[in-house]
């Protein structure tokens, strides 16, 4: 998958950056997945992370501006995002719920 690192603004400002590691996860993923995940990212450009979407994205507890984006299409994939006060929306990781599940358990052992 060709993952443009940096998509342009639209109307409503929304800029989505998809830095290096980030763009690597994705490309990891199967072809279906990795369209899912442009479709989502393609609505976060439009409607931000903070409403507005079909999607479902749920901000993550914690003291930076995280959120996590659920596709529908790829239920077996997350995208970790973060929104930045100047209208930006960065890819911070690409995660499986298998995943977060490991990692969860690991720090509450």
């Amino acid at each position: 998958m060709d993952v443009l690192k940096t998509t342009r603004g639209n109307a409503n400002g929304w800029r989505v950056v998809i830095p290096g590691e980030a763009g690597a996860a994705i490309s990891q993923l199967t072809e279906a997945e990795q369209e899912a995940v442009r479709r989502g990212l393609a609505v976060l450009q439009e409607y931000g992370a903070r409403g507005g979407s079909s999607l479902p994205v749920d901000p993550l507890n914690g003291p930076d501006p995280l959120y996590l984006l659920r596709l529908p299409d790829a239920p077996d994939v997350r995208v970790v995002v973060r929104v930045f006060p100047d209208g930006v929306v960065e890819v911070e990781d690409v995660v499986r719920p298998k995943t977060l599940r490991n990692v969860f358990h690991a720090h509450a052992s």
